[in-house]
This record gives C-alpha cells, structure tokens and sequence, in this order.
C-alpha cells in the first residue's frame, strides 16, 4: 500500500498550501499579538484564521463595492493592507508599554515552547487529513458536487457577490464566505480546484485542532499559572507543560473523537449480544439493542470477520443517533453530526467552514473576560469583525457566540467595574444614557456594547446580508412530541456529559466543605433555580405556540394535522389541548402501552438531567462569581479562576443548545426539527468539548479531589476517550477500503478513471473557456452526483443545477420549474424550441455526454445541425453557439 500521494506533485501542493497557511499565520501575528494581549500564548495559534478573515474580508468587500476584482494581484494588495494593519496596532502597544516592554520577537523566544506546540498541533492535524484524504478524495457523494460548484464558481468569478453556478443570471443565496477563503487560497496558491478541495478539508481539521489547542492551553495556563506560589521558572514550566497536555486533549477530542455510538457499532458487529448461527448471519439481538434504538442498526445481517465493522457506511448511524418517531411510529430523520463525522465525510459545507472560526470567537471571548484594561475602539472592531465573519460563514451559529462573547464581557465589567469602555451609543447620548440603569453602570455598559457588537457585526457584512435572500420560513415552531430519549442523548454527548458532571461533583464538594453550601442553601436557592430551568423552556414553548395559534396559515396546519385519521385515533380528539396533553405524556412517560411499544414515550430523563446541569452550573455563579465581590471571607473556598468561569460559561450555552430542541426549533423547508438539531449540536459540541478538556484538568491536577477518585475519574476518562476513538479508526478503514491505493488528492480522479470522454471534455472547458458564459446540461432534483457535474467541476453557470437546493436557496419555485421544463425541452424538442430557449438563457455551450443520451436519446443529435462542435471525444460533445 503506498503511504503518500504517488505523484510529487500533489506532494509540492499539498507543501504550498501548508506555506501559504503559515504565511497567513504570520501576516496576521502583529495583529493578534495585540488583539489577544491578556491571552498567555498571544493568540499565536489563531492568528491563521485571523489572517485569512481579516483579507479575505479586505478582498470581499472591496470587490462588492466595486474597487477591487477577484485576482491573484489584489488578493496580494489585501495581505498587505492586513499586514500594515497589524503593524499599526502592534506600534501602538509597544509605544504604550502595555505588553510590558515585550516585543513580538522577544515573546516568541521566551516562549518558544508554546509556539512549537502550537505548530506541531496544527502541522500533524494538516498531515494527518492530507493522508486521509489521498485515499478518500472523491467530490462525488451527498453535497460534495454543490459545494464543488460554489469553489469553482468563486474562483471564476471577478466580482461579489459570485454568481450562482447552478441557476444562471442569479447570485449565490447561501452562506459563501468560507468557499471565498477557500478559493482565494487556492487561486493565491496555482492550486486547481479538484486538488484544493481536498486540501481544504485537511485545513479546515487542522485549524479546528489548533484552535481547540489555543483555547484550553489559555484556560489551563491561567489556571495553573494562579495556583503557583512562586513564579520561578521551573513553576511556569510546569504550568506550559499542563497547558499544552490539555490542550492536546482538547486538539483530538473535539476534532477527531466521534460519540459513543461507534463503540456500539464494535460491540455488535463482534456478536456482542447477539445471536448468530453457523454461517454468521445474526439471528436474534438481545434487547438492549432494542432498548437503544440507534436507527437502522439491528439491520446488520452478520457479524464482522474483522475486529472492526465492515458493513457498508456502518459509521453513518453514528450520525443520527437520536431517533424521532411520528404520532404513527414512524421514523424521522435527526441530524446530529459532530466534527470526526464531518471531516471524515469529507463535505465542505459551511458548518463545518465556519467551524475554525468558532474557536476564534471563543478565544476573544476568553480575551474579554481575563481583560484587566480596556479594549481600544481598534481592538472592538476586530472583535465585531470576527464575529460578523461568523455569521457570514454559518449564520446560524453567530447568536450562540454572540451570547457567549456578552456574557464573557459581562462577567468582566461586574469583576471591574472600573475599566472604562464607552460604545458609539453612549457618546451620541451623551448625558441621557447616564440615566439608564443608574445603579449599576457596569450593566449599563454591557447592554450598550451588546447592541453596538450586534448592529456592528452585521453592519460590516451589510451586503451579504442585503444581497442574500430567506433560505427558509421564519419564525420559531413549538416541538410538542420528538423528544431525545437520555440515552440515546448520552450516546451523542456522554463523554462530555461525565466530564462535566465530574467536574460539577468537584466543585461541589468543595462548596460544601468551605460551608457555602449546605442543606438550607440547596432548599432555598438550589431548589427554586432548578424550577426555574425546568419551567423556562415549557413556558417558551407556549410562547412560541401563541402566535403559532394566530396565524392563519399555521393554524391552517395545525387543523390538518389534528384532521389526520391517524393523529385522530391517537389523540382520541380534535383538540388543541389534546396536542398539549399528549405533549406532556410524552416527557413524562406517561403514554398507554400500545404508544410506548411505537416509541413514542421518552421518559423525563433528558428533561431532568439536563435541567439539573443548568441548575447546578446557574447555582455556582450564583454562590461564588456574583457574591464574591461583596464579601471578604471566603472560607477555605479556592477563588474562581477566570478560566474556570468561562468553561461552566462554555458548558452552560453548550447545555442551553441542548435543552433548547426539545421544545422549539427553527422553521425551514424541511418543517421538522431535524435541521435545528443538526445546527446546534454541532456547535455543542465544541462549547461543551473546551468545557471537557478543561474540566479533566481541574478533576485530575486543579481541585482537591481524593487520590482515589481521581485515580477512578482518570480511568473513566480515558476509557471514554478510547471508546470515543473507535469510531474515527474504523470509519476511516471502511471508508478508504483499508487505506488501499492508489492514493490522491485529485478529486475528481474517478471522473477519469470511469468516464473519460466527460473528463477530457471538462477538462478543455477549463483550460479554454474565460470568464462565465451559460452552460447547459442535464438537470435532476438533488444529490445526484451525475447530475449537473460540468457545472460543479468547472464553475460555468448552468441554466438550472439541483432544483431542490435552488428552492432551498432562493425559493423561486415557479421559476425553477420552468428552467427544469426549459431544459427538458432544449434536449428532448426541436431545434426550434431549443434555439427559443438558449436565447431565453443567453445559453453560449451545450454539453452532450452519456446522461444526456440516456435520458433523451438522439434528440440531442440535432445540435449538430445549427451549432459548433467545440470539443468532441466519442459520444462526448461541447457545442458552442455560432457568433458567440
């Protein structure tokens, strides 16, 4: 088997992309070493992600305003505008002494060590990835063709916004900022598309790894760094050497680790609780594999002959471990992705694009929070930058990390009510703004810089958010009965769910030893914050169904729904009350028999454990962070570390997330909650995995926990983290054929390989067609790889793509079934018909190849007739338009 790519080439790109990074890390160190000054390693590992916000927005913005295109020289005007920002900023803190003396250069000699990690972190993941994906680099499958076409759409494109490759004459309506970093780095680089593609899924593992690594070696370090009684230089030492352990924890847990399922997937596919017969085939489960009810598998049909799973795309279950039934029993579809999943997928969508981002918001929040000055107007505006590059990557997670830089901010102004720090709002109100909320002005300041980073981030990205149109309903729905059973949810977040509740255990003990907790406080504040966790998210949930109620057309629904026969006999009424009803019995497992038996009864688990989390996280603030600044003796209660405030923070939003689905979600085309599960427990995952990875260090080395228990915890710990490893190693084996080669990172290879007509046609039009004329091809609804691939594999605007994600996108049904007809009729019509309809178009080429013949047969010999043959290999045909 060859361990490296077989061609020095994709070696040398892979090296140019990995330069090309480094040389964005170094481009943005002047400014991150002044953004991230209150952070211990300086925001050295972020300054990669940090560069290429800062000019990739440079180049997107003042291309949508018309000064700049979209070319290799500009895209080397906005580095340097970035550099010399950098530089400004990094004068300014050297003139003001803030870093106390330290100059760039200095810091990085003193602690090499840190930017040593930091690279070995970030190089390997990158290693890492490229060998994975030489074995596995096929732009074939589920949205790989999609998100193909946006990268070659960009790269084509001169101006912004881009226009959209799979509905011509419109631009992209969907979240395209992280295909314009990605297609900038290639067109800087002189990478082709089909190879950057690739390298794009190892940069976007890599920078999520060194990001987790950032954040926690910070988190650990500060903490540790407070419990040293002497700051010699042995103590530090130890200190770096316990951040960088932990942050390597962080680097592979939340990346690479999967969830519990894929320990599952091992167990039953080596016959553990089941039964097989002579040839191997499984006979019967046990019923624990009816009790856990992972989706589809029970539907193994034998044993594995290995000591992992080799049935087929075994490892997808693992990605839809939570199993919603209907009112009838039947299925429903959940996502829960998380990023071992994603990356091993391969899909460079934008959840997991904006992905490394997140990392970066987090890591300014922690900046906010440990901040001991001001931050300079200069330094907000990053923030607001980042933030808003956020929403511009993935729109839905930009609230979570917009509450979690608040909040962040918040618990900062209360520990330093004297930082000075006024926003644009309060200056332009002058003396009026001093009257709201007189008697606490640290809140004050909070509210007002809440709403200037809200209004700010999204005023930065003004013309994505003008130019881009609604993708689904709005609005909020109330989930009344999917709701996640606790064990199928600990399947999902089991490893973090113990960790924390480890960690809460910890915290705890000690509250209860220094005596600031006891039996009356549980009672009487314990207690009524438990109940207010537990009623805040059913009183939303009848919030949200009020207007649901009121508005025509969802009462409209909801009456059809309630006139279904089905729904009828299990509510054994018409009634909304009845849905209410049913909604309840559900949480608390109180349906009859024959609906338990359909699945349907949850049980109150999930509702009160994770109500007891929030309680319990809600309880510590209340007891430590919020009645500290009041008192003076503490007992011999250790004060809390910053960083140990900003991971229950972490811990708290990732739980929130959570907790949230099972009351409401978000409308969207697909009308169930499956989209709103899959959005926020992947962003769960990172909050609560930085929790986790901090709170091992604060059970094993931090808190005083018995040697015992902390021998006990230890090997919990790994154990999880074992299992959780698992799955990355057996789905990369299956999905890779047991890493057989040969191996590339050409992504479209099998093109070649099993269609070489279509190949060499695609490839001439890339290497002769300029510019964005309109193509023409085969149109189907979606993921259908065949299915408008010379539009994906050269960026060329089609008449019409994938009609389904286009509905999605720009929800111009009417119009996109005309252009499904149009193009039908192009093809299968006659010559006059399709002469009308690339007049219509302003159509240019028409592409011919075995899809087109298979699906209209020697109709599309008329093209012969009236136009040129551009290219031609055997049945293969590009005809180009005459005069054109």
């Amino acid at each position: 088997m060859a361990l490296i790519p077989d061609t020095s080439r994709e070696v040398v790109y892979a090296l140019t992309w990995w330069l090309v990074l480094e040389g964005a890390g170094l481009l943005a160190l002047p400014l991150a070493f002044r953004l991230f000054r209150h952070l211990p390693d300086r925001g050295y590992a972020l300054s990669k992600p940090l560069g290429l916000i800062v000019v990739n927005y440079t180049l997107w913005m003042l291309g949508t305003l018309g000064f700049l295109r979209n070319s290799w020289g500009n895209i080397l005007v906005s580095s340097v505008l970035c550099l010399v920002a950098g530089v400004l900023l990094y004068r300014q803190e050297i003139g003001q002494r803030e870093s106390r003396g330290e100059t760039l250069l200095a810091w990085v000699r003193k602690h090499w060590v840190t930017v040593l990690a930091s690279e070995l972190v970030f190089t390997l993941a990158f290693a890492l990835m490229v060998f994975y994906q030489a074995y596995d680099p096929d732009i074939a499958v589920t949205e790989k063709p999609m998100e193909f076409a946006f990268l070659n759409a960009i790269v084509r494109s001169e101006r912004f916004p881009p226009y959209d490759p799979w509905m011509s004459g419109y631009s992209i309506s969907y979240y395209y900022f992280g295909y314009v970093i990605v297609a900038t780095l290639a067109k800087f680089a002189h990478i082709p598309t089909n190879y950057a593609f690739n390298l794009g899924i190892a940069m976007l593992f890599a920078l999520t790894a060194s990001g987790a690594f950032s954040v926690v070696y910070d988190m650990v370090f500060v903490a540790a760094r407070a419990r040293v009684r002497t700051r010699s230089r042995e103590s530090l030492r130890k200190v770096a050497r316990a951040a960088i352990y932990y942050g390597v924890i962080a680097a592979v847990l939340i990346p690479l680790v999967g969830n519990l399922e894929g320990a599952l997937e091992f167990l039953h596919a080596n016959g553990v609780g089941v039964t097989v017969d002579e040839q191997g085939r499984i006979v019967s489960h046990h019923p624990f594999w009816d009790w856990i009810d992972v989706k589809n598998l029970t539907t193994r049909g034998t044993v594995s002959g290995t000591w992992y799973p080799t049935d087929g795309w075994w490892w997808w279950r693992a990605s839809r471990v939570i199993h919603d039934k209907g009112l009838t029993g039947n299925d429903m579809e959940v996502i829960d992705e998380f990023p071992a999943f994603s990356f091993l997928l391969g899909d460079m969508h934008p959840h997991v694009l904006a992905y490394p981002f997140v990392f970066l918001a987090l890591a300014l929040a922690l900046n906010l929070l440990l901040s001991t000055a001001a931050p300079t107007e200069a330094e907000w505006w990053l923030v607001y930058l980042c933030l808003g590059a956020v929403g511009f990557l993935n729109s839905w997670d930009m609230p979570f990390y917009y509450f979690v830089l608040v909040v962040a901010y918040g618990l900062n102004r209360y520990a330093h009510p004297d930082l000075a720090s006024r926003t644009l709002i309060e200056r332009a109100l002058a003396k009026r703004e001093a009257r709201f909320l007189a008697s606490a002005p640290w809140l004050r300041q909070v509210v007002f810089r809440a709403l200037e980073m809200g209004a700010a981030s999204v005023i930065l990205y003004l013309p994505y958010w003008l130019y881009s149109r609604p993708r689904a309903g709005a609005g909020i729905l109330p989930n009344l009965f999917n709701v996640s059973r606790f064990s199928q949810l600990f399947l999902m977040f089991g490893t973090y769910l113990s960790v924390l509740a480890a960690l809460l255990g910890a915290l705890y003990a000690e509250l209860w030893k220094a005596k600031r907790v006891t039996g009356r406080t549980l009672l009487r504040q314990g207690l009524p914050i438990w109940a207010g966790t537990m009623l805040c998210f059913p009183v939303l949930l009848l919030l949200v169904l009020v207007p649901v109620v009121l508005s025509p057309s969802m009462r409209t629904y909801i009456d059809d729904a309630l006139a279904n026969p089905q729904v009828q006999q299990f509510l054994g009424s018409q009634t909304l009350g009845s849905l209410l009803g049913v909604s309840l019995r559900i949480r608390l497992g109180l349906l009859p028999q024959q609906f338990r038996a359909l699945g349907l009864s949850a049980g109150p688990w999930t509702f009160v454990v994770l109500s007891l989390f929030l309680a319990a996280i809600l309880l510590w603030f209340a007891r430590t962070v919020f009645s500290r600044r009041n008192e003076e003796h503490l007992g011999e209660l250790e004060a809390p570390s910053s960083s140990l405030s900003f991971a229950l923070l972490l811990s708290l939003t990732g739980l929130l997330l959570i907790f949230s689905v099972e009351f409401v979600y978000l409308r969207d085309a697909f009308g169930t909650r499956m989209n709103t599960v899959f959005k926020f427990y992947f962003q769960a995952w990172a909050l609560l995995g930085l929790a986790a990875a901090y709170g091992m260090y604060e059970v094993l080395e931090g808190r005083q926990v018995h040697v015992v228990w902390r021998s006990v915890l230890g090997i919990v710990f790994a154990l999880l983290l074992f299992a959780g490893l698992l799955y990355p190693l057996g789905a990369s084996i299956n999905r890779t054929n047991g890493f057989a080669g040969p191996a590339t990172l050409d992504g479209t290879a099998f093109v070649a390989r099993d269609l070489p007509e279509e190949h060499a046609a695609i490839t001439w039009l890339n290497e002769n067609v300029t510019g964005h004329p309109v193509i023409v091809e085969a149109v189907r609804g979606s993921f259908s790889y065949e299915h408008a691939r010379v539009s994906s594999r050269t960026g060329l605007p089609a008449v019409m793509g994938w009609t389904g994600h286009e509905g999605q996108w720009h929800g111009l049904h009417d119009e996109i079934a005309e252009r499904e007809r149009d193009v039908n009729a192009l093809y299968g019509g006659s010559a006059q018909d399709a002469v009308r309809i690339m007049d219509k178009y302003d159509v240019t080429y028409v592409f011919v190849g075995y899809l087109e013949r298979a699906e209209f047969g020697n109709a599309a010999d008329k093209f012969d007739h009236f136009m040129d043959v551009a290219f031609r290999d055997g049945n293969t045909v590009v005809y180009k338009r005459r005069g054109k």
